[in-house]
Order: structure tokens, then C-alpha cells, then sequence
């Protein structure tokens, strides 16, 4: 028994139907596989439907319709097909101030954490704010990080880590007798302790210490790198164009703008002048003495936010607090 003409013919455009209806729903979750079986699924249907209404009557128009047919479905599948975007973090350094004289006298930024000194403040050779955007499609866990600073008078040097966990981070640019607490949960120390979610922009503070003394001078050239350790062991590496030293910090504003590097002083001070002074990445001695230990007291300060404008930095900005 014949298949009827009109079966066949409804039966061509079902499957040309189908395919574009299976194109539009499946539109940014579909693979590029299943495209591309679907475009010709669909032009088959199209071009057998065409082919049983007799259409095809002269070789111009028998090309004509081929071209409709399988170029529109074509088109289509184009038009639905996924953007490529690679895989990974893309990193931007926003504000980085820098201090790497490996000393302790005057710096700006300080960490109060216990030690077997007792209260120990320790100068942060290098704060830098980033912002950071996934572009996986699913949610991705730091387990460590590493950052290196590229300087005229050193090359690339590796730095130590502080973590800001269980640490104070002190604004000492009015002496260490009142010096001001600076929230750091918005660190990536905090940050990281949760997976970041799929396409997720975060923006966020490290900080650091350098076992390499490497002054830093004005108008000097700076480039960052960070290496990204994910729990699956991947490991990614960004780079930072070169910056040109200043040190003439005027304050920023966040007026207009998103993820603007900023102090935010927590209403505490600390009065870190008792406190042990010692480079962070140096080992502790197997001995201490009692009277080596240091203490420290905190006192009510101010709730205030320095925003920073993007940039290197060294020595000693100036700041501006916001109103």
C-alpha cells in the first residue's frame, strides 16, 4: 500500500518544523552537535516536502530552493549556536600599595595577629585590590594562590602570603598608639573559604610580605602576577600590564563606579606601640623571652572609608577620608 502524498508531504515539514521548534527551546543549552543534526533533520524535512509538491520544475528555481532551504536552516542553526567563551578567571588590578623595604619603621598598613611574641604587628609589604571574574559555567574553589611583583631594581620576586583570617589589618599612617582597624572581610582570604559561583565577579584585598628587600621608587615600572591553584589542581597565571609608580594619592570616589578599591575603618583602634614588632616572614626563635612580648589595646575609633583611586602606589599617600 502506497504511502499517501499528503502524509509524506506533512510529514517532511513535521520534521523541518520540529527542528526549528527544537532549535529555538534548546537556544543556549543545546550542543553544537545537536545543532547540527537538527539543521539537517529540519532541511531534509523541507527539501523532501518541497520535492513531493512538485517544486522542483527548472534548474534555477530546483537551486533556488536548495539554497533557501538549506542556507535558511543553516542560518538558523548560526543564529542559535553557543558562544565560545574560554574557560577561566579574568583578572584586573585595581589599587596596589607597596612598601618593600623590609623594615619596621613607619609603613602604612600593619597585621596585629599572636604570636609566641604575644601581640605582634607585622608591616604589609604589598596590599593589592582585584577584581576577579569567573567564566566557568559552573562554580570553581580556590585552595591556594600565589602573587609575584615585577620591579625595575629586582625583576620578578615572589611574595608570602598573610592571611587575613584571624588577623586585624591596621591603618597606621597616624602612628601605631591609634591606629585604625580596616575591615578585611571583604578579603579573598574570606572569600575563598566558598566556591565562586558560575560566572561570578568578585572584588576583593591581599595581602603580602617580601623575604627580598626591594625598594620601590616613584616613576618607577610595576607588573603583578598571580597564579590561581583551583581544588582540581589547574593552575592559571595573570599578568598585569606594567604600571608607572605614584605617590600622589588624592583619594578616589565611588561615585558612578563599580568595585572601587576602598578602606572601610571598622569604629576601632589599636594602640599596637607595645606590641612586638616583627617581619612576618621570619621564622619565630626556638626561645623567647618574656620580656620580648608585646601587648596591645583596643580602643572605640572611627567609622570612616578612604576610596582609592586605581593605581601603584608607594610610600606614603596621603589619604582623604570621605565625608
Amino acid at each position: 500500500m502506497e504511502f499517501p502524498k499528503t502524509y509524506r508531504t506533512n510529514l517532511g515539514w513535521a520534521m523541518c518544523v520540529g527542528a526549528l521548534i527544537a532549535l529555538i527551546a534548546g537556544q543556549g543549552t543545546i550542543t553544537r552537535s545537536a545543532i547540527v543534526g537538527l539543521v539537517v533533520v529540519g532541511a531534509i524535512g523541507a527539501t523532501w516536502s518541497a520535492w513531493e509538491h512538485k517544486w522542483f520544475r527548472g534548474r534555477l528555481k530546483s537551486i533556488a530552493i536548495l539554497v533557501l532551504v538549506w542556507g535558511g536552516m543553516g542560518a538558523f542553526g548560526w543564529w542559535v549556536w553557543p558562544n565560545v567563551e574560554a574557560e577561566g578567571f579574568q583578572v584586573i588590578f585595581k589599587a596596589e600599595f607597596m612598601n618593600m623595604n623590609k623594615n619596621l619603621g613607619d609603613h602604612f598598613f600593619w597585621v596585629l595577629h599572636p604570636t609566641g611574641y604575644g601581640d605582634t604587628i607585622s608591616p604589609v609589604a604589598l596590599l593589592a585590590f582585584l577584581q576577579i571574574h569567573s567564566s566557568y559555567k559552573h562554580s570553581v574553589n580556590i585552595s591556594s594562590y600565589s602573587l609575584a611583583t615585577k620591579t625595575d631594581n629586582c625583576g620578578w620576586i615572589y611574595l608570602t602570603p598573610i592571611d587575613l583570617r584571624g588577623r586585624k589589618l591596621l591603618w597606621g599612617y597616624a602612628g601605631l598608639n591609634s591606629a585604625q582597624m580596616i575591615k578585611s572581610e571583604s578579603s579573598f582570604n574570606h572569600l575563598w573559604t566558598k566556591s565562586i559561583p558560575a560566572y561570578d565577579t568578585q572584588f576583593g584585598m591581599l595581602a603580602f610580605d617580601t623575604k627580598v628587600e626591594c625598594p620601590v621608587q616613584k616613576g618607577s615600572l610595576v607588573q603583578f602576577k598571580i597564579d590561581l591553584v583551583e581544588s582540581n589542581g589547574k593552575t592559571s597565571s595573570y599578568t598585569s600590564p606594567e604600571m608607572i609608580v605614584r605617590d600622589d594619592f588624592t583619594g578616589g570616589s565611588s561615585v558612578g563606579q563599580e568595585n572601587v578599591a576602598s578602606l572601610e575603618f571598622n569604629g576601632y583602634s589599636v594602640n599596637a606601640n607595645q606590641a612586638h614588632r616583627k617581619l612576618f616572614s621570619d621564622p619565630l626563635p626556638t626561645t623567647i623571652r618574656e620580656e620580648e612580648k608585646g601587648t596591645a589595646s583596643l580602643f572605640a575609633g572611627k567609622i570612616v572609608t578612604i576610596f582609592l583611586e586605581d593605581g601603584a602606589y608607594v610610600e606614603a599617600p596621603k589619604p582623604h577620608p570621605a565625608p
